[in-house]
């Protein structure tokens, strides 16, 4: 078992350089698979994720969504200063944002945060890299079509997966696979601009549609 105040000072030494030196490190929160740590030094505070049961590039991975959202949006996305392994360990260090006031507009600006979001658009459907959802590996093809795209890289891996791993019946894969056939009359590429508003809805009805409950 490693000291983790070892791991954090060479966290810190790898990711910012022997300038920063540790002065105290507490557990700010921890799950299943990760752990949260706020680590205070002699150049600020940092929050610092580590978990050790995963693929050695899940917090790379996680690492290049926090920068590709906060490219994207005005929304405050922490900034990341290193990731990679150290002994067992992934981990990923960023930006401590401490916790502040409720202010009253808080999910009215959160709202306009992820609906400017959802109204980027690019060239095609997809992703340079593959990354994962949660612990999961998630393909990220780049492909013209939105329902190819939804259908082959989201909706199938995970109805597979959940099937072979006997989460689900053979009859409930068949009827959520004749979803497919209608998504894209339900949810037309014309509306994709403004798929924040049925994005959840949108597959509520068809699920009901095809009634598969």
């Amino acid at each position: 078992m490693y000291d983790l105040n070892d791991i954090y000072e060479k966290v810190l030494y790898q990711s910012l350089g022997p300038q920063v030196k540790l002065k105290s490190a507490s557990l700010v929160a921890a799950g299943n698979h990760n752990q949260g740590i706020r680590i205070e030094t002699n150049d600020g505070n940092f929050f610092l994720k580590l978990n050790f049961d995963h693929e050695k590039d899940i917090l790379n991975k996680e690492s290049q969504g926090l920068d590709y959202l906060r490219k994207n949006t005005f929304l405050q996305i922490p900034e990341t200063f290193g990731c990679g392994r150290v002994g067992d360990y992934n981990f990923l260090l960023s930006e401590f944002i401490p916790s502040g006031r409720y202010q009253l507009d808080y999910w009215e600006t959160l709202g306009y945060g992820l609906a400017d979001l959802h109204l980027k658009t690019n060239k095609s459907f997809g992703l340079s890299d593959d990354n994962y959802i949660a612990t999961l590996n998630q393909r990220n093809l780049q492909t013209s079509s939105w329902v190819d795209f939804y259908i082959e890289q989201r909706l199938e891996p995970l109805l597979g997966k959940a099937y072979f791993d006997r989460l689900i019946p053979l009859d409930f894969l068949k009827k959520f696979q004749s979803i497919y056939q209608v998504i894209e009359k339900i949810i037309p590429p014309k509306n994709l601009p403004y798929s924040m508003e049925i994005y959840g809805q949108g597959m509520y009805y068809v699920t009901q549609k095809v009634n598969l409950a």
